[in-house]
């Protein structure tokens, strides 16, 4: 063979999305799908890291989330006095798609029990920090307080009441 017969290697970065740097550091993930690969808990804690960098609008951001966080994942507090100061929650869902509407009820009613029974004062805004953004149906009904509201009283014995704690259930049926 003669060295005529040997042809340079060049990559063409225009041929296509692939290098040699991509044996070591591996193929490049858009950020929408890279954010589809995190746990729940990730999710949860990718939500408290970005709350954080609102320091314009929080003096502190905590994460809750797990069992028994009453509805709360994330909370953004406006002054020293966590919750009595003011304070926002953003409820992290990391579904395989969009929220629906039977997807929040429950939160929801998580979040108007404990405050109703004193737990926490109600929030000053109610986020849903979903991976796979707001379905149509929900993205209408969050933009209707009225409607919310009457769906919320409408689903609140079939979806919501059993599902949000024992204590709610004892105090119904010492209630009734």
């Amino acid at each position: 063979m003669d060295e005529k017969d040997f042809k340079d290697l060049k990559p063409n970065p225009l041929k296509g999305l692939y290098s040699s740097e991509h044996v070591a550091s591996g193929i490049p993930i858009p950020k929408t799908k890279r954010i589809e690969l995190f746990s729940p808990d990730e999710w949860e804690e990718f939500t408290e890291e970005w709350a954080t960098s609102l320091e314009d609008k929080y003096h502190k951001v905590r994460r809750f989330g797990g069992a028994g966080d009453k509805g709360l994942d994330v909370a953004g507090f406006v002054d020293n006095s966590s919750f009595d100061g003011g304070w926002d929650n953003y409820q992290c869902k990391h579904y395989d798609k969009p929220l629906s509407p039977s997807n929040i009820w429950v939160e929801i009613g998580k979040v108007i029990y404990y405050s109703f029974i004193g737990e926490f004062p109600a929030p000053r805004k109610y986020y849903f920090v979903a991976s796979k953004g707001i379905g149509t149906s929900l993205g209408k009904l969050l933009s209707n307080p009225k409607e919310l509201k009457k769906k919320t009283q409408e689903n609140w014995g079939k979806n919501i009441q059993d599902k949000i704690s024992r204590r709610f259930q004892q105090g119904l049926k010492t209630s009734c």
